[in-house]
């Protein structure tokens, strides 16, 4: 550490952030020897918390300051207060860490996050290839006194070909609100994020040194080689981030060969939710970025903070009706672009090729050409769709980047693209559009006549790319790519140039360049929902004063002038539009779905409630539809009819089995169709309570995997009964049982139904291959119990429910299916057919739990599948199943259990990993449902979900919810007041 020297300052702070001058130093102090400071020196009785000597180039820590005499702990009014926030506070030197993972080890869930001794730091945090996020319990919500800071120290990392990695802190909500964006093993911040948005503008910024051979022993220090990479501390990042409750932002890296400071707003309130470091290398222990000494605080202030002041916008300049953003002609031997909206400056080569001015492009960088807006921003941000054309000559098969778009100046990664462009060689063009995390996707292509002019049209609408070169339509590729999301706010755009390596730039020659901010083709969009024809289309008959042909597939179904013919059965035609532009003929297929009477019926949905019949959704509202619904008894007796309505009801109805159909037709098609729903109107349970049947912990014991009970009030705060012992133990088959699901049934009993399988008794034998062998040598059959009281129970009995080359028959569920009249029961099974390569959802029908039929299977994908749980609400079933490819949870929908189930496109836990076992339950007396995932994947039981709108499928993370113990994979079952008593009666709260 550098010696105090005559003239530097010692200072002190209450927040470490707003420092005080204390004095002046007037006789010089060696590194090693400590500044004391007396009690006397320090004015008003201050307890300062931290202190620091500084000069105008150098800094000591505060570990050589010595405090000399009584110090007050008062804190004088008005100076902050300080909360440690330990979840995010962590030095690594301890056996566990703040993301959960041992010291040299990989986690449970097998990604690799590395911490490892370093002779001269210690342990050190390393993420490798995965994502290691450390969350709060509860979300912190900052008010405007109130200032989340963090500090950490960062190696700097080196690694050839390297992957981007990313240290990030988000909201409650996930939202990134603070990033650092990493090239390769971190030697350069690439960006700088701050509400998601890149705000590092120019070069990145260098935090080691370039490298000047071949050695490459690792920046961390594993390896001792004396080359530039071992770390030392003047190669070594330290970082600090403040955001305080007003939105301002703040990030600084001081260290290695370059220091920066970045500040932004965000938009208030600003919640604090989590932090995330995030890997992706080739090498697990060298060459990598380490991070070190996170130290999070809260410092609340007496006065507010105030949001920084925005920088008045630039007035963005006029758009042109036809939306041409930029047109380069060329033929003034200038960039003088034909839009006012936009301009290009660069320094390109002027010339005359076959009669045509034109600019011609040399290979290097000296004639690239920049775009942007006319006041120098971004060209492209904000449009989902765009249109490129202009007139290229090839004079060389070397790589050429005739137009190129992307997030910033930043160098591209391999497989981790993000731009769009048009990439010409080999005598051909390609049309790329990446937003890319480890793969590419296909890109529309075509040939290109060297030598001579060639006429291109690019064309982006928002789901593809479409390529027309010399008048021809040549290729056509579905993309998923958000060009809005990919570019961002500080968009970069050229001609002649991109961003890899040193910049590819073109050779050749190019004229009548332009852009519009639209797509062409997206001008011939009939203006209706394309998935759901009811009557005849209105067909856009020009663009941009050009007539537009159309023709159809089936004439007998929708016709050229757009025509609709209704029939029984839904029918896809195929619509194609050509229209003729600039002399280029533009195609475009449209499939349109017309409705068939029998899809309007099966959207119908009926159910019983309080004596009351509802139904709804007869048919789509505003279509030429007759109908009638009708309730019919058991004796076939007619109690109502309502006719030509999508919704009603029918009141004051007996309790009894009932059938209620929905018969449509229209004028086009007299056949009447009909659909029927199969409903009992019972006296409505009143529930007052929950019982959770579930296993426990993670196989270190075989009681762990048995029947337990726990038991709620409220449905949030939970307790085991049976002094926390199992209630019931199976004596059959793998004597354990994981995954029971208990079910009310329609005669009033109760059954349970569980896996047959023990883990523990597996290892005992079988070791680590329990868990393997439990899915291709397991068990065909399930564990059932039955009771009248849910307090006396049958013995556990095994029933054989899968097919013969089942390996297993994993997490049994059931659920009354009205329109066979008996249980529908599911399970997850892998079969030797495709030895074993999958797990599929099978299912059988059975109407005492003793008997089954054949079974078969329900849900197939290419992806394994496993834990569904189905509940049904207003005559709509929701299904809840686990995705094992991606180890996520899927949401779905159907109005008949046999029927077409589609994704809940609104759902929002598509995204979260590492969970499995849903299990959902209706709040008593709520229009709310709570959906519990178990949380597998880190060993910590399950996590509350809740929503209010369950066809929505908009979940919230609740904060509110207590278990005690780790429970797993089970069910809820709301139970009234006399079953809860007589539970806690018979087994003790």
């Amino acid at each position: 550490m550098a010696d105090r020297m005559i003239g530097g300052t010692v200072q002190a702070s209450n927040d470490g952030i707003t420092w005080t001058d204390l004095y002046k130093v007037t006789t010089a102090l060696p590194s090693g020897e400590y500044t004391t400071i007396p009690a006397s020196e320090l004015a008003d009785n201050h307890a300062y918390r931290y202190y620091r000597y500084t000069n105008p180039t150098e800094m000591t820590n505060i570990a050589e300051f010595a405090l000399e005499g009584t110090f007050s702990d008062y804190i004088p009014e008005g100076d902050p207060t300080i909360t440690d926030l330990e979840e995010f506070t962590d030095n690594f030197e301890g056996t566990e860490n703040i993301f959960g993972a041992a010291a040299g080890t990989l986690t449970e869930d097998g990604n690799q996050i590395y911490a490892s001794g370093l002779d001269r730091y210690g342990n050190v945090f390393v993420p490798v290839k995965a994502t290691a996020s450390a969350a709060l319990a509860e979300p912190v919500e900052l008010t405007d006194k109130d200032m989340f800071r963090m500090t950490f120290t960062m190696f700097a990392g080196w690694e050839n070909n390297g992957r981007d990695n990313t240290f990030a802190i988000k909201d409650k909500d996930g939202n990134e609100i603070a990033a650092l964006y990493m090239t390769g093993g971190g030697y350069n911040f690439n960006q700088i994020r701050i509400g998601g948005s890149n705000v590092l503008s120019g070069t990145p910024v260098s935090q080691s040194r370039s490298n000047p051979g071949t050695t490459k022993a690792g920046a961390n220090g594993w390896n001792a080689s004396g080359q530039p990479y071992v770390n030392t501390v003047g190669y070594n990042k330290t970082v600090e981030i403040t955001i305080d409750g007003a939105g301002n932002v703040t990030i600084s890296a001081t260290g290695g060969l370059e220091d920066t400071t970045i500040s932004g707003t965000l938009t208030a309130p600003v919640s604090i939710g989590s932090i995330e470091l995030t890997g992706s290398y080739n090498s697990a222990r060298e060459r990598v970025v380490s991070y070190d000494n996170l130290d999070v605080d809260i410092i609340t202030y007496s006065s507010s903070f105030e949001p920084d002041e925005p920088e008045e916008p630039t007035t963005p300049p006029v758009l042109p009706e036809s939306g041409n953003l930029i047109s380069l002609d060329f033929d003034n031997s200038d960039l003088t672009s034909g839009s006012t909206y936009g301009k290009a400056e660069g320094t390109p080569e002027f010339v005359t090729e076959d009669g045509e001015a034109c600019v011609q492009f040399d290979g290097t960088s000296a004639t690239q050409i920049t775009l942007t807006d006319a006041n120098g921003n971004s060209l492209l941000t904000g449009l989902d769709e765009l249109t490129v054309s202009f007139k290229y000559k090839p004079v060389a098969t070397t790589t050429s980047w005739m137009f190129y778009a992307a997030p910033d100046n930043n160098t591209q990664t391999n497989n981790q693209e993000k731009y769009i462009g048009a990439l010409v060689k080999d005598n051909g063009i390609q049309i790329e559009r990446y937003n890319n995390s480890g793969s590419r996707p296909a890109s529309a292509t075509g040939a290109l006549n060297s030598n001579e002019w060639n006429d291109v049209i690019i064309i982006m609408s928002e789901g593809d790319v479409s390529l027309y070169i010399n008048g021809e339509f040549v290729s056509q590729v579905d993309s998923s790519v958000d060009i809005s999301d990919m570019l961002g706010a500080n968009s970069v755009a050229y001609i002649g140039r991109a961003n890899w390596g040193t910049g590819e730039y073109a050779t050749g020659y190019m004229d009548d360049f332009v852009i519009y901010d639209h797509s062409l083709l997206s001008d011939l969009t009939p203006d209706a929902d394309l998935t759901n024809v009811t009557s005849d289309l209105t067909l856009p008959s020009e663009v941009s004063g050009n007539a537009v042909t159309w023709t159809s597939s089936d004439e007998q179904v929708i016709t050229s002038n757009g025509k609709v013919t209704r029939g029984a059965e839904t029918v896809t035609v195929t619509l194609t539009a050509k229209v003729t532009v600039n002399g280029t003929e533009l195609t475009r297929n449209f499939d349109v779905t017309v409705l068939g009477l029998a899809a309007a019926v099966d959207s119908f949905t009926a159910y019983a409630e309080n004596g009351t019949v509802y139904y709804t959704g007869a048919y789509p509202e505003g279509t030429p539809y007759d109908t009638y619904v009708a309730i019919h008894d058991a004796n076939d007796k007619l109690l109502g009819v309502s006719m030509n309505t999508d919704s009603g009801s029918f009141t004051s109805i007996p309790d009894g089995e009932y059938e209620v159909s929905c018969y449509i037709w229209d004028d086009q098609n007299p056949q009447v169709n009909a659909i029927t729903k199969k409903i009992t109107v019972e006296p409505q349970l009143e529930t007052t309570a929950y019982l959770f049947a579930h296993f426990m912990n993670t196989e270190g014991d075989a009681d762990d995997e048995q029947i337990y009970f726990s038991v709620s009030e409220d449905g949030q705060n939970w307790t085991t009964l049976n002094g926390g012992a199992p209630v019931l133990t199976s004596n059959v088959g793998e004597k354990g049982v994981r995954d029971p699901y208990i079910l009310r049934g329609e005669d009033g009993k109760y059954f349970i139904i569980a896996t047959d399988l023990s883990i523990y008794n597996r290892k005992q034998t079988q070791g680590s291959n329990a868990w393997g062998l439990s899915q291709t040598a397991g068990s065909q059959s399930i564990v059932v119990w039955e009771s009248s009281d849910l307090v006396d129970w049958s013995e556990a009995s095994l029933v054989k429910v899968a097919v013969d080359n089942a390996g297993c028959t994993w997490a049994p569920e059931a659920v009354y299916d009205p329109e066979k009249g008996m249980y529908m029961v599911f399970w997850a099974s892998k079969v030797s057919d495709d030895d074993y390569s999958k797990q599929c959802v099978y299912r059988s029908y059975t109407a005492d739990f003793k008997t089954f039929t054949p079974a078969e299977v329900y849900i197939e994908d290419d992806v394994s599948n496993i834990d569904t749980t189905i509940i049904e609400h207003e005559g709509i079933y929701y299904r809840f199943t686990k995705n094992e490819s991606r180890s996520s949870i899927i949401m779905e929908k159907s109005n008949f259990l046999d029927g077409n189930w589609t994704p809940v496109e609104t759902y929002n836990l598509g995204d979260m990993t590492g969970y499995e076992g849903p299990a959902i339950y209706k709040i008593n007396g709520e229009n709310s449902w709570c959906l519990l995932l178990d949380y597998y994947s880190r060993s910590q039981g399950y996590k509350p979900f809740v929503t209010d709108d369950l066809a929505e499928g908009i979940f919230t993370q609740a904060a509110d919810f207590s278990f005690d113990g780790t429970y797993r994979h089970g069910t809820v079952m709301p139970i009234t007041e006399a079953e809860y008593n007589a539970l806690v009666v018979q087994y003790g709260a």
